[in-house]
């Protein structure tokens, strides 16, 4: 599970640092996020292999607000919510009954989710490209300069209302689809939202002592 919330967030919040002149795809992704500070939705997120058969499946819910916050409560296979507040990331796990908490930078290093922390050039770190268009979205494909990230390529699908579908393509030949669904943007999240408070009984790992 946690190699598919990685790669999911690192694709996802990348996206808003993207800014860059070119083609209609890439129009209606720098108007989307530039008009964009928050949103709330669910996602059903797929691994593929190389040869094509379904490798994890799991769905849940996703709200962002800029800058550095942000909530994903997997659903399905297992109950796990991911959460980041701005200094700490922490990853809650129902089962085993046990919060971690890391410091972001500690626990995400370089990974694409830096770019929306430190408020990064996307070209600095990707090739852009347009991609053919299909299933009705138009695309845009981004290559890391240095191909020693997680994934080597993704792939962003949008129509007139903002992005629909992402496609991770990692170093071991998978596919990782997610499908947005549901969008509601520029959402006013209530105080604490953003804040993990763990429930009566949860075992807390690396979060400083007060």
């Amino acid at each position: 599970m946690i190699r598919i919330w990685k790669s999911f967030l690192g694709s996802a919040l990348l996206l808003f640092s993207l800014a860059c002149p070119g083609s209609e795809a890439v129009g209606l992704l720098n108007t989307f996020f530039a008009e964009v500070s928050s949103f709330q939705g669910s996602f059903l997120q797929t691994v593929w292999s190389e040869d094509g058969k379904l490798v994890q499946a799991a769905r849940g819910s996703v709200a962002l607000s800029r800058p550095g916050r942000f909530r994903f409560q997997y659903a399905q296979p297992h109950r796990q919510l991911i959460l980041a507040d701005g200094k700490y990331l922490w990853v809650y796990d129902e089962q085993l009954q046990q919060a971690v908490a890391r410091p972001i930078m500690e626990a995400l290093g370089s990974a694409p989710i830096m770019l929306l922390m430190n408020a990064r050039v996307l070209q600095d770190d990707f090739e852009i490209f347009s991609a053919p268009d299909r299933e009705n979205l138009s695309w845009v494909e981004l290559i890391p300069h240095v191909q020693d990230t997680e994934f080597h390529s993704v792939q962003i699908g949008l129509d007139e209302k903002g992005i629909r579908k992402m496609e991770l393509h990692d170093q071991f030949s998978q596919k990782t689809v997610v499908e947005f669904k549901h969008l509601e943007l520029n959402v006013s999240f209530p105080d604490g939202y953003f804040v993990f408070k763990a429930p009566q009984g949860v075992d807390v790992v690396g979060f400083p002592a007060k």
